[in-house]
Order: C-alpha cells, then structure tokens, then sequence
C-alpha cells in the first residue's frame, strides 16, 4: 500500500501495522492485494508457484518477501530455497 501512495517500500513492523487505523478504501487495496500473493509454508508456496507456473508456462519468477526484519526475510529465501533447489 506504501508504494501505491508514493511513500516508499520499507515493510513496517508487525507492532507499526497493527497499530495503524485502515479506511475502508485501504482494507479493500489489502483485500484485493492478498488475493495475488503467496503465503505459505517453503512446501506450499513450491506447489502454488507450480501451478503457476503450469498455468502461464512460465520458466522464471521474480519473488519478494516482504518481510520487516532482514533476517527473517533472509530465512525465508533460503527455506523456499532449500525447499526447490
């Protein structure tokens, strides 16, 4: 939501996002948002980027975690990783 409103891409943290007030135009953007992500464990999100990627015969994905804390987000790259290499 952050970089549709031109205020940059820095992910806040869970405490930042849970305290924030959301207008109901906001919570439909997440809605909708959450509707094209992937979520899941290492092994769901393989099986989800399979059918993808069966569905659009594609051979390449461009993945992003947006997580706040570097190194979770660093974890998570090596677990999907570990999970389709």
């Amino acid at each position: 939501m952050r970089v549709g409103k031109g205020i940059g891409t820095r992910v806040p943290s869970v405490e930042e996002a849970k305290q924030k007030t959301y207008s109901e135009d906001e919570l439909a953007v997440i809605r909708r948002n959450r509707k094209r992500t992937i979520i899941g464990t290492p092994r769901q999100v393989k099986k989800q980027l399979e059918n993808l990627q069966s569905n659009y015969n594609c051979d390449e994905f461009m993945i992003i975690t947006n997580i706040y804390s570097f190194e979770e987000k660093i974890k998570s790259y090596q677990l999907l990783a570990k999970e389709i290499l």
